[in-house]
C-alpha cells in the first residue's frame, strides 16, 4: 500500500510540467494575488478566469517574467527557479501572447518575428535569407501560409494572432501563455485558432489560456482554475460535465450570486431624451 501511494505521488511529479506554490502579489492598495496555488501538466490546456481585477493577467505575468512575486515559489519540471525577467522565462521554455498588439504594422512578418533577435551575417549586416528561412519554417509548422515578406498592416486579425503565435514559439517554449488573444477575433476565426491551439497540444505542448468567453473556455480547456479577489477559489476538470453556471457561481462568489438573484425589480420610467429623423450625409447615408 506504501509503495503505491508513493508511486502515484512519483507519477504526479513527472506529470507535472509546471507548479506554482504560495504565489503572492501585491501592488501600491491592492492586493493582486493572495497564496495563489496553479499547475500545469505535460500537453495539457489550463484556462484561467476570473472578473476583471482577479488577479489572472498577473498570475501569468509572473509566470511570463514580467512581474515578480512577492512572495511564493516556482517550479518547473520539479526544480525551483526564480524567473526575474521575460528573457530568463524564455531561457526557462515560456513563451507568452499578450493581450496587446506587439507587432510593427510597417514592418514585414519576418522582421517582426525576429525583432530585438535578429540574425547578424556579418558585424553590421543582417542575414535576411535565414530569417526568412526560419519564418517560413515556423509559420509552416502552424499550418498557416503567410509569406514572411508581406507587411503586418496587410494581414487578416486572425492571421496577425498566427505571427503572434509564431514569435512566441521561435525559441521552442514548452510552455505557452494566451492572454485574451481571442478578443478580436470572430466565432469562425476563433475556431481556426483553436484547431492550431489543439495541433500544439498534440505536439506536447502545455498552454495557459485566457479568456472572457467562457464558452470558449469550456470548448478549448482540460482544466479551468478560478480565480476571485486575487485569490484561487476553484480547480474544475472539463471532463466532470463541468458547466458554465459553476463556473460563474465561482467567479461570483455565493453572496454575490445571492444578492444579485435577491434583487428587487427596478421600475425606470423611460423617457425619450434623443430623437433622430431623416438624418444624410451626402453619399454616405440617407
Amino acid at each position: 500500500m506504501g509503495n503505491e501511494f508513493f508511486d502515484e505521488r512519483q507519477k504526479m511529479i513527472d506529470k507535472t510540467l509546471l507548479n506554482l506554490v504560495g504565489i503572492s502579489k501585491t501592488f501600491p492598495g491592492s492586493k493582486a494575488l493572495n497564496e495563489v496555488n496553479f499547475s500545469l501538466n505535460r500537453g495539457e490546456i489550463v484556462s484561467i478566469v476570473g472578473q476583471n481585477g482577479a488577479g489572472k493577467s498577473t498570475l501569468v505575468s509572473i509566470i511570463g517574467g514580467i512581474y515578480v512575486p512577492d512572495s511564493g515559489e516556482i517550479f518547473i519540471d520539479g526544480r525551483k527557479v526564480r524567473i526575474l525577467n521575460p528573457a530568463m522565462a524564455e531561457g526557462l521554455g515560456i513563451g507568452m501572447v499578450h493581450q496587446e498588439p506587439t507587432l510593427v504594422p510597417m514592418m514585414d512578418v519576418a522582421s517582426n518575428l525576429f525583432l530585438n533577435r535578429e540574425h547578424i551575417k556579418s558585424r553590421f549586416v543582417l542575414d535576411f535569407k535565414k530569417m526568412k528561412q526560419e519564418s517560413e519554417k515556423i509559420l509552416n509548422l502552424l499550418c498557416f501560409a503567410i509569406s514572411p515578406e508581406k507587411l503586418v498592416e496587410d494581414l487578416t486579425i486572425v492571421e496577425r494572432e498566427v505571427v503572434e503565435i509564431a514569435k512566441a514559439m521561435l525559441l521552442n517554449p514548452r510552455i505557452l501563455i494566451l492572454d485574451e488573444v481571442t478578443a478580436p477575433l470572430g466565432a469562425g476565426e476563433v475556431e481556426h485558432l483553436f484547431e492550431l491551439i489543439k495541433d500544439l497540444k498534440a505536439k506536447g505542448m502545455s498552454i495557459i489560456f485566457i479568456s472572457h468567453r467562457l464558452q470558449e473556455v469550456i470548448q478549448i480547456s482540460d482544466r479551468v482554475v478560478v480565480l476571485r479577489d486575487g485569490e484561487k477559489v476553484g480547480d474544475l476538470n472539463i471532463e466532470n460535465s463541468l458547466s458554465m453556471k459553476r463556473i460563474i457561481d465561482l467567479m461570483l462568489g455565493e453572496k454575490t450570486v445571492e444578492d444579485i438573484r435577491g434583487r428587487e425589480e427596478i421600475h425606470i420610467k423611460r423617457e425619450r431624451i434623443l430623437m433622430v429623423k431623416n438624418l444624410s450625409k451626402n453619399r454616405v447615408f440617407k
